[in-house]
């Protein structure tokens, strides 16, 4: 306690401490069927369970370092008040990948029993548990309910209630740091990605400063709606406020002091289990405000309920205002314990930024705070909160492809990685010069894009033919691009085009396949156009030329002495011998020439 009253002089409003590790005589530790401390014993269903009390005389409540946790499949371990058993936390089953420990969630009471079940089934040989500290609290204004930890000069949030919505965005939290649990400020923020339901969290860097370790954002635990009921009303016990445990992800931050610079001293987080009902995001600004605008900060001072503070931009001295905003209070202050909380413009409550510290006080109302600049935080957090919501386009405006691949792929794309949120994309396609059926198959479906991926895909099948003929087209169409993504400038339709490769080597019509192996009834010389010299190319012959098809291998189909091309241009049957009798007999005049 002295400690902590000599740390009130220094200039960072640093988390209130509010209780101090435990070293254990021994480790506490389960290898199999050996235990440091307690034994297995059997369950009524064949199962096994171990357990163990640890008693902290005069604790508030305690926390557990685990350093080790392996169980077999079904095992977990928990932990509850011997005193009130409702009160229980679990199932604990792993640390968490990436960390190097697990803090236990606080449990209130003097004594506390931690066990490890295990199902029918599971043995012991497989449990690995080590336990080698805890957290004993000391100072926590559940010790004294219904007294006031904070200054007599702060203001009852509730008091306020055109800021309930802030309020509710703003929560207290306990880390872990280099001598025992602290308790800090921070709040919940919103981001632009409507599709996401990550709950960003910002606090002060001083409060959490990584990922494990001392300042950890593993160890860290959540209390909500930590306030009176009422104006001035009496404040809850802490212990029975919602609480998220779980610890967070650690996404960005930046250290630097409000005195010394260097840096804003902003950490930003991501809860790993989601907040309670009721909680809210505040909004923010990412450009900064001029002196004179007035501002609030919502906090728990000393640890305590939620107050409020009300003042304006300052430049008093503020020698490092590249970094930091300077706050006079004119009504209410900041204390240990607010560090984290979010200054906020008074006019729109959007937060420009988070407390570093200061000397103001109850005892010292003209003195300065510091809260590092939001505005230089965005342009390090925008990727999380702001992010770039991702363009859609088809990878080009014109596709081609040979007749003979069994597909066409089309290929879409995305500016940047789905996040594997349902992206997707409707398909269909249709004819243009392309046949239906005899040039491709008509295909339509949604197209999903995969998290992490940049692009997907889908196929239209190709329909091979022998036929020589001209390139056909037809249409692919995207429509009703969703969730979260938006249309680029060749997103919604492209042109395929179906490239020949049936060769003509003498232009007659007929690809060279047909007319070697007889496609359409007659073989016929591929390197000829008219094969039989009748004065009709070969392609003219097999496909109905006037109705008839006449063998291109013969100048006189039917033999009746007139070659087809004569009787087709006399509307004869080049198939009917008989109808020769039909041509009429002509009689040329007689010419003389005149001899000069």
């Amino acid at each position: 306690r002295r400690d902590d009253a000599a740390k009130q002089a220094g200039g960072e409003k640093e988390g209130k401490r509010i209780g101090v590790f435990q070293a254990f005589p021994s480790p506490v530790s389960i290898q199999g069927a050996a235990t440091s401390h307690g034994a297995w014993e059997r369950t009524p269903d064949g199962g096994f369970r171990w357990a163990l009390a640890i008693f902290s005389p005069g604790a508030l409540g305690q926390r557990f370092e685990i350093s080790a946790l392996d169980l077999p499949e079904g095992g977990q371990v928990g932990l509850y008040n011997a005193a009130n058993p409702a009160e229980a936390y679990g199932p604990l089953t792993q640390i968490h990948p990436g960390d190097d420990t697990l803090w236990t969630p606080t449990c209130y009471g003097a004594q506390v029993v931690i066990q490890c079940v295990l199902p029918p089934g599971a043995a012991p040989a497989r449990v690995r548990l080590q336990i080698d500290r805890g957290v004993h609290l000391y100072d926590t204004p559940a010790s004294q309910p219904g007294a006031k930890a904070a200054g007599a000069c702060n203001l009852d949030a509730t008091c306020f209630p055109a800021w309930a919505d802030a309020a509710a965005a703003v929560a207290g939290l306990s880390t872990i740091g280099t001598s025992g649990a602290l308790f800090c400020t921070g709040a919940l923020i919103a981001d632009s990605d409507d599709c996401a339901e990550d709950a960003f969290f910002l606090t002060a860097n001083h409060c959490v400063r990584g990922q494990t370790g001392a300042f950890g954002a593993s160890s860290l635990e959540f209390y909500w709606f930590y306030q009176t009921p009422a104006c001035d009303g009496a404040p809850p016990a802490l212990s029975d406020v919602p609480r998220t445990t779980g610890g967070a992800d650690f996404l960005a931050g930046m250290g630097g002091a409000g005195f010394t610079g260097g840096g804003n001293d902003f950490s930003l987080l991501r809860l790993r289990t989601p907040p309670p009902q009721g909680t809210f995001r505040l909004g923010w600004a990412s450009a900064p405000p001029p002196l004179g605008t007035p501002v609030a900060s919502i906090h728990h001072p000393s640890g305590d309920y939620k107050r409020i503070s009300f003042g304006t931009l300052t430049d008093t001295a503020n020698t490092h205002g590249d970094w930091y905003h300077e706050v006079i209070w004119g009504q209410g202050t900041t204390e240990n314990g607010s560090s984290g909380s979010m200054l906020m413009l008074a006019d729109t409550q959007q937060l420009i930024g988070q407390l570093w510290g200061g000397t103001a006080s109850c005892a010292r109302p003209n003195d300065p705070d510091y809260y590092g600049r939001f505005d230089l935080a965005y342009a390090i957090a925008q990727g999380f909160i702001d992010p770039e919501i991702p363009i859609m386009n088809l990878t080009q405006a014109e596709y081609s492809v040979a007749e003979g691949d069994a597909a066409a792929r089309i290929t879409v794309e995305l500016s940047r990685p789905s996040r594997g949120a349902g992206e997707s994309v409707d398909y269909s396609v249709s004819g243009g010069g392309a046949s239906e059926g005899a040039d491709f198959v008509v295909v339509a479906g949604t197209l999903t894009f995969a998290a992490g991926e940049t692009s997907a895909f889908f196929d239209v099948p190709i329909v091979q033919d022998t036929a020589h003929e001209d390139n056909e087209t037809f249409t692919v169409a995207l429509s009703n691009a969703r969730p979260c993504i938006k249309a680029g400038p060749n997103a919604t339709m492209a042109t395929v085009t179906i490239v020949d490769d049936d060769p003509d080597s003498d232009g007659d019509g007929l690809s060279d396949f047909d007319e070697t192996n007889g496609s359409f009834g007659f073989t016929s010389d591929p390197n000829k156009a008219d094969t039989d010299g009748d004065g009709l190319d070969d392609g003219e012959e097999v496909t109905l030329r006037g109705g008839f098809i006449t063998d291109p291998n013969s100048a006189d189909t039917d033999g009746d002495g007139v070659r087809d091309l004569m009787e087709l241009i006399f509307n004869l049957d080049p198939t009917d011998p008989s109808d020769v009798n039909a041509l009429a007999t002509m009689k040329l005049p007689f010419f003389e020439l005149e001899s000069r």
